[in-house]
């Protein structure tokens, strides 16, 4: 009896911290983004011109940078802070005739935030567009939050 229970708390325990991670990975796209929307942790904006939801590693952002185009992102990966696992990405992306205003949020799967941004961008009246101006972090957290920019 002795022996069954030192093999069966092991187990348990072991089972324990890695089934987050094993129901995480089955988790649809849309299942973990309304999860972070319902804690108002991350929403769209309801009038986004594109919104993007994707499971990828990250490694694989720099192809989706350039489908991105001028909508892209400058999510400032270091090289040894790069998770092994896939990632959720998610973007959401307002272009109107005055300005362009964009957010994404990079979750691991276990659903932990690894990274995040918010620029805004005004289109000037000879054409040529200002610079995008990054905001503070806790800014940035009110901003993730938003359906609103």
């Amino acid at each position: 009896m002795k022996k069954i229970l030192q093999i069966m708390i092991p187990t348990i325990l072991l089972i324990m911290n890695i089934a987050p991670t094993v129901l995480a990975k089955d988790k649809q796209i849309d299942e973990f983004y309304s999860a972070l929307s319902n804690e108002n942790v991350y929403k769209e904006y309801k009038k986004a011109t594109l919104n993007i939801r994707k499971k990828m590693k990250v490694t694989a952002y720099k192809d989706l940078e350039k489908e991105l185009g001028k909508y892209s992102f400058d999510v400032g990966l270091l090289p040894n802070s790069i998770p092994k696992n896939d990632v959720y990405f998610f973007a959401s992306i307002i272009d109107n005739d005055k300005r362009i205003v964009k957010k994404f949020a990079i979750y691991q799967l276990d659903g932990e935030l690894f990274t995040s941004g918010y620029s805004s961008r005004t289109k000037g009246t000879t054409g040529l567009d200002d610079d995008f101006s990054s905001l503070k972090s806790s800014i940035v957290k009110e901003e993730l939050a938003s359906d609103k920019p």
